[in-house]
């Protein structure tokens, strides 16, 4: 049997409507957020610290 040292495994998922939740307020849990949010997802987000854009998302119940 052939074994292949992948690093991903590409999957597609419908998250409309779905509760989603991200660890970390950077800027990569930035962008996961944005790509979530743009396919209809409810994301929760936690973190200690939060970059600005993810505050103003937050301020405006954008996400949780």
């Amino acid at each position: 049997m052939k074994r292949h040292n992948y690093e991903y495994l590409p999957v597609c998922l419908s998250v409309h409507n779905k509760e989603c939740f991200v660890v970390g307020g950077g800027r990569v849990a930035s962008r996961k957020i944005s790509v979530l949010r743009k396919f209809g997802a409810n994301v929760t987000c936690l973190s200690q610290e939060f970059i600005k854009p993810l505050q103003f998302l937050a301020e405006r119940k954008k996400i949780k």
